[in-house]
Protein backbone atom coordinates (compact mmCIF):
# COMPACT_ATOMS: atom_id res chain seq x y z
CA UNK A 1 0.00 0.00 0.00
CA UNK A 2 0.90 3.68 0.16
CA UNK A 3 1.21 3.95 3.95
CA UNK A 4 4.82 4.64 5.08
CA UNK A 5 4.70 1.65 7.45
CA UNK A 6 4.46 -0.54 4.36
CA UNK A 7 7.99 0.41 3.29
CA UNK A 8 11.32 -0.57 4.90
CA UNK A 9 12.89 2.16 7.03
CA UNK A 10 15.98 2.66 4.84
CA UNK A 11 14.14 2.05 1.57
CA UNK A 12 14.71 -0.54 -1.09
CA UNK A 13 18.02 -1.37 -2.76
CA UNK A 14 16.93 0.53 -5.87
CA UNK A 15 16.25 3.65 -3.76
CA UNK A 16 19.69 3.51 -2.15
CA UNK A 17 21.47 2.91 -5.43
CA UNK A 18 19.70 5.91 -7.00
CA UNK A 19 20.75 8.38 -4.26
CA UNK A 20 23.10 11.20 -5.22
CA UNK A 21 25.28 13.39 -3.02
CA UNK A 22 22.91 16.32 -3.69
CA UNK A 23 19.96 14.19 -2.52
CA UNK A 24 21.75 13.43 0.75
CA UNK A 25 22.69 17.06 1.36
CA UNK A 26 19.15 18.27 0.65
CA UNK A 27 17.70 15.66 3.00
CA UNK A 28 20.12 16.69 5.72
CA UNK A 29 19.21 20.37 5.37
CA UNK A 30 15.47 19.63 5.55
CA UNK A 31 15.44 17.02 8.28
CA UNK A 32 18.46 17.67 10.50
CA UNK A 33 17.24 21.07 11.63
CA UNK A 34 15.92 22.62 14.88
CA UNK A 35 12.27 22.49 13.77
CA UNK A 36 12.65 18.73 13.24
CA UNK A 37 14.41 18.00 16.54
CA UNK A 38 13.49 17.40 20.17
CA UNK A 39 16.05 17.85 22.95
CA UNK A 40 15.23 15.86 26.07
CA UNK A 41 17.05 16.50 29.35
CA UNK A 42 16.44 14.76 32.67
CA UNK A 43 18.26 15.15 35.97
CA UNK A 44 19.38 17.74 38.51
CA UNK A 45 19.84 20.68 36.17
CA UNK A 46 19.87 24.48 36.20
CA UNK A 47 17.24 25.31 33.58
CA UNK A 48 18.63 28.77 32.78
CA UNK A 49 22.13 27.42 32.17
CA UNK A 50 20.69 24.56 30.14
CA UNK A 51 18.63 26.84 27.88
CA UNK A 52 21.63 29.11 27.38
CA UNK A 53 23.78 26.13 26.37
CA UNK A 54 21.13 24.92 23.91
CA UNK A 55 20.81 28.38 22.41
CA UNK A 56 24.59 28.65 22.05
CA UNK A 57 24.85 25.25 20.38
CA UNK A 58 21.84 25.37 18.07
CA UNK A 59 20.54 28.94 17.98
CA UNK A 60 22.21 29.88 14.70
CA UNK A 61 21.02 26.80 12.83
CA UNK A 62 18.35 27.63 10.23
CA UNK A 63 15.00 25.87 10.25
CA UNK A 64 14.61 23.12 7.70
CA UNK A 65 11.18 24.32 6.63
CA UNK A 66 9.92 20.79 6.09
CA UNK A 67 6.09 20.79 6.31
CA UNK A 68 4.41 18.80 9.06
CA UNK A 69 3.24 15.39 7.94
CA UNK A 70 -0.54 15.06 7.65
CA UNK A 71 -2.24 12.54 9.94
CA UNK A 72 -2.18 9.04 8.52
CA UNK A 73 -4.82 6.39 8.91
CA UNK A 74 -4.33 2.67 9.15
CA UNK A 75 -6.99 0.54 7.54
CA UNK A 76 -6.36 -2.97 8.86
CA UNK A 77 -7.17 -5.74 6.45
CA UNK A 78 -6.39 -9.40 6.19
CA UNK A 79 -4.10 -11.00 3.65
CA UNK A 80 -3.85 -14.65 2.78
CA UNK A 81 -1.51 -16.60 5.09
CA UNK A 82 1.87 -17.31 3.57
CA UNK A 83 4.69 -19.70 4.31
CA UNK A 84 8.42 -19.15 4.72
CA UNK A 85 10.91 -22.00 4.84
CA UNK A 86 13.77 -21.54 7.32
CA UNK A 87 16.43 -23.77 8.92
CA UNK A 88 14.26 -24.37 11.99
CA UNK A 89 14.10 -27.21 14.49
CA UNK A 90 10.35 -26.68 14.84
CA UNK A 91 7.68 -24.70 13.04
CA UNK A 92 7.09 -21.06 13.90
CA UNK A 93 3.98 -18.87 13.86
CA UNK A 94 3.84 -15.10 13.45
CA UNK A 95 0.47 -13.38 13.61
CA UNK A 96 -0.33 -9.65 13.71
CA UNK A 97 -3.23 -7.23 13.93
CA UNK A 98 -3.25 -3.52 13.08
CA UNK A 99 -3.83 -1.34 16.15
CA UNK A 100 -4.68 2.36 16.61
CA UNK A 101 -2.39 5.22 17.62
CA UNK A 102 -0.72 5.01 21.03
CA UNK A 103 -2.70 7.96 22.40
CA UNK A 104 -6.08 6.23 22.07
CA UNK A 105 -7.95 4.27 24.72
CA UNK A 106 -8.07 1.41 22.21
CA UNK A 107 -4.26 1.22 22.16
CA UNK A 108 -4.08 1.27 25.95
CA UNK A 109 -6.65 -1.54 25.98
CA UNK A 110 -4.50 -3.52 23.54
CA UNK A 111 -1.55 -3.12 25.91
CA UNK A 112 -3.65 -4.51 28.76
CA UNK A 113 -4.85 -7.38 26.55
CA UNK A 114 -1.24 -8.21 25.68
CA UNK A 115 -0.42 -8.34 29.40
CA UNK A 116 -3.34 -10.68 30.03
CA UNK A 117 -2.59 -12.94 27.09
CA UNK A 118 1.18 -13.39 26.99
CA UNK A 119 3.08 -11.82 29.88
CA UNK A 120 4.15 -14.07 32.75
CA UNK A 121 3.91 -17.76 33.58
CA UNK A 122 0.24 -17.46 34.49
CA UNK A 123 -0.85 -15.63 31.33
CA UNK A 124 -3.53 -17.24 29.24
CA UNK A 125 -1.37 -18.07 26.21
CA UNK A 126 1.62 -19.22 28.26
CA UNK A 127 -0.63 -21.81 29.89
CA UNK A 128 -2.54 -22.73 26.73
CA UNK A 129 0.53 -23.04 24.49
CA UNK A 130 3.35 -24.10 26.84
CA UNK A 131 2.48 -25.18 30.37
CA UNK A 132 -0.78 -27.02 29.80
CA UNK A 133 -1.00 -27.32 26.03
CA UNK A 134 2.63 -28.45 25.50
CA UNK A 135 2.51 -27.21 21.91
CA UNK A 136 5.30 -24.67 22.08
CA UNK A 137 8.67 -23.99 23.65
CA UNK A 138 8.18 -20.21 23.73
CA UNK A 139 5.72 -17.50 22.84
CA UNK A 140 5.59 -13.71 22.92
CA UNK A 141 3.35 -10.77 22.19
CA UNK A 142 4.34 -7.20 21.45
CA UNK A 143 2.17 -4.11 20.79
CA UNK A 144 4.08 -1.43 18.87
CA UNK A 145 2.71 1.77 20.40
CA UNK A 146 3.29 4.39 17.69
CA UNK A 147 2.00 7.83 16.74
CA UNK A 148 0.09 6.67 13.67
CA UNK A 149 -0.91 3.21 14.91
CA UNK A 150 1.08 -0.01 14.83
CA UNK A 151 0.79 -3.76 15.23
CA UNK A 152 0.03 -6.26 17.93
CA UNK A 153 2.32 -9.18 17.12
CA UNK A 154 2.16 -12.74 18.40
CA UNK A 155 5.03 -15.18 17.91
CA UNK A 156 5.20 -18.86 18.79
CA UNK A 157 8.05 -21.38 18.51
CA UNK A 158 6.45 -24.82 18.17
CA UNK A 159 7.80 -28.03 19.62
CA UNK A 160 9.12 -30.63 17.19
CA UNK A 161 6.31 -32.35 15.34
CA UNK A 162 3.67 -29.68 16.05
CA UNK A 163 2.15 -27.49 13.37
CA UNK A 164 1.97 -23.69 13.34
CA UNK A 165 -1.77 -23.94 12.63
CA UNK A 166 -2.26 -25.60 16.03
CA UNK A 167 -0.84 -22.55 17.80
CA UNK A 168 -2.89 -20.25 15.58
CA UNK A 169 -6.07 -22.08 16.59
CA UNK A 170 -5.18 -21.73 20.29
CA UNK A 171 -4.56 -17.98 19.97
CA UNK A 172 -7.82 -17.44 18.07
CA UNK A 173 -9.76 -19.46 20.65
CA UNK A 174 -8.19 -17.49 23.51
CA UNK A 175 -8.99 -14.14 21.91
CA UNK A 176 -12.53 -15.34 21.19
CA UNK A 177 -12.95 -16.16 24.89
CA UNK A 178 -11.82 -12.66 25.87
CA UNK A 179 -14.19 -11.17 23.30
CA UNK A 180 -16.95 -13.25 24.86
CA UNK A 181 -16.38 -11.69 28.28
CA UNK A 182 -14.41 -14.38 30.11
CA UNK A 183 -12.05 -11.96 31.89
CA UNK A 184 -13.00 -11.09 35.47
CA UNK A 185 -12.21 -7.89 37.36
CA UNK A 186 -9.52 -9.52 39.53
CA UNK A 187 -7.58 -10.63 36.44
CA UNK A 188 -7.88 -7.16 34.92
CA UNK A 189 -6.69 -5.55 38.16
CA UNK A 190 -3.59 -7.79 38.25
CA UNK A 191 -2.73 -6.83 34.67
CA UNK A 192 -3.21 -3.11 35.40
CA UNK A 193 -1.06 -3.32 38.52
CA UNK A 194 1.76 -5.07 36.64
CA UNK A 195 1.67 -2.54 33.80
CA UNK A 196 1.67 0.36 36.23
CA UNK A 197 4.65 -1.07 38.10
CA UNK A 198 6.53 -1.63 34.83
CA UNK A 199 5.84 1.94 33.74
CA UNK A 200 7.30 3.39 36.92
CA UNK A 201 10.28 1.04 36.90
CA UNK A 202 11.09 2.41 33.46
CA UNK A 203 11.45 5.89 34.99
CA UNK A 204 14.10 4.96 37.57
CA UNK A 205 17.16 6.50 35.93
CA UNK A 206 17.72 9.89 34.31
CA UNK A 207 18.33 8.12 30.99
CA UNK A 208 15.03 6.21 31.22
CA UNK A 209 13.12 9.38 32.13
CA UNK A 210 14.65 11.24 29.20
CA UNK A 211 13.66 8.42 26.85
CA UNK A 212 10.08 8.48 28.12
CA UNK A 213 9.82 12.26 27.86
CA UNK A 214 11.11 12.18 24.30
CA UNK A 215 8.89 9.26 23.31
CA UNK A 216 5.69 10.97 24.46
CA UNK A 217 6.67 14.32 22.96
CA UNK A 218 7.10 12.61 19.58
CA UNK A 219 4.09 10.33 19.96
CA UNK A 220 1.54 12.60 21.66
CA UNK A 221 3.03 16.09 21.12
CA UNK A 222 3.08 16.35 24.90
CA UNK A 223 5.91 15.04 27.12
CA UNK A 224 3.61 15.18 30.17
CA UNK A 225 1.89 11.98 29.06
CA UNK A 226 4.71 10.08 30.77
CA UNK A 227 3.51 11.33 34.17
CA UNK A 228 -0.06 10.00 34.07
CA UNK A 229 0.34 6.44 32.88
CA UNK A 230 -1.53 5.10 35.88
CA UNK A 231 -4.55 7.35 35.26
CA UNK A 232 -4.78 6.30 31.62
CA UNK A 233 -4.40 2.61 32.49
CA UNK A 234 -7.26 2.87 34.97
CA UNK A 235 -9.57 3.99 32.16
CA UNK A 236 -9.51 0.46 30.74
CA UNK A 237 -12.55 -1.54 31.81
CA UNK A 238 -13.81 -5.06 31.24
CA UNK A 239 -16.13 -3.59 28.64
CA UNK A 240 -13.17 -2.09 26.77
CA UNK A 241 -11.37 -5.45 26.75
CA UNK A 242 -14.35 -7.26 25.33
CA UNK A 243 -15.21 -4.63 22.72
CA UNK A 244 -11.64 -4.15 21.48
CA UNK A 245 -11.07 -7.92 21.26
CA UNK A 246 -14.21 -8.17 19.13
CA UNK A 247 -13.49 -5.20 16.86
CA UNK A 248 -9.69 -4.97 16.52
CA UNK A 249 -8.65 -8.59 17.11
CA UNK A 250 -11.31 -10.00 14.83
CA UNK A 251 -10.03 -13.14 13.05
CA UNK A 252 -10.53 -11.72 9.57
CA UNK A 253 -8.18 -8.81 10.36
CA UNK A 254 -5.14 -10.92 11.17
CA UNK A 255 -2.04 -11.41 9.07
CA UNK A 256 -0.35 -14.81 9.44
CA UNK A 257 3.05 -16.19 8.53
CA UNK A 258 3.85 -19.88 8.94
CA UNK A 259 7.50 -20.69 9.43
CA UNK A 260 8.15 -24.12 7.95
CA UNK A 261 11.19 -26.36 8.43
CA UNK A 262 13.37 -26.16 5.34
CA UNK A 263 14.03 -29.59 3.77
Amino acid sequence: GTHPYGRPTIGYTSDIEALTLDDCRAFYRRRYAPDQAIITVSGDIDSSRLLSAIEAAYGDMPAGGFPASPPLELHPSSVDPFEVEQPLSGERLLMAYGIPAATTIDAMTIEVLNELLVEGDSSRLTRALITDGELASSQYGFPSMLREGGLLEFGVDLRAGRKAEEAEAVILKTIEAVAGGCVEQAELDRALNKLELTAYRELQTAHQRAQSLGYWQVTADDFRWCFDVDARLRQVTLGHLQEVAQRILSPELRTVVYGRIAP
